[in-house]
């Protein structure tokens, strides 16, 4: 995550609170918002084309219906089993 010091503007979601990584609480000791900045940028300088972006974009699609397959499968087997367990005659 790039942190910004410039005053951000409207209100912030909740539980979004930001995180001072120089104050000595973090385990980075401030390094983690320095190195996330250079890997954003050399991602940006050198990452894939906007065709492979959108290339990848699509198999991402493709797997989540893949999964939501997967699932839809399991349910209507699980639907499909007899309902357990033993009648029991009360007197």
């Amino acid at each position: 995550m790039i942190e910004s010091n410039e005053p951000q503007s409207g209100a912030e979601k909740p539980g979004s609170e930001k995180r001072d990584c120089s104050g000595g609480q973090c385990v980075c000791a401030g390094a983690g918002p320095a190195v996330s900045g250079v890997v954003s940028q050399l991602l940006r300088d050198i990452g894939p084309s906007e065709p492979v972006r959108r290339h990848f974009a699509q198999a991402r699609l493709e797997i989540l219906k893949g999964l939501r397959a997967i699932l839809d499968e399991r349910i209507a087997e699980v639907q499909r089993q007899p309902a357990r367990g033993v009648k029991v005659t009360i007197d």
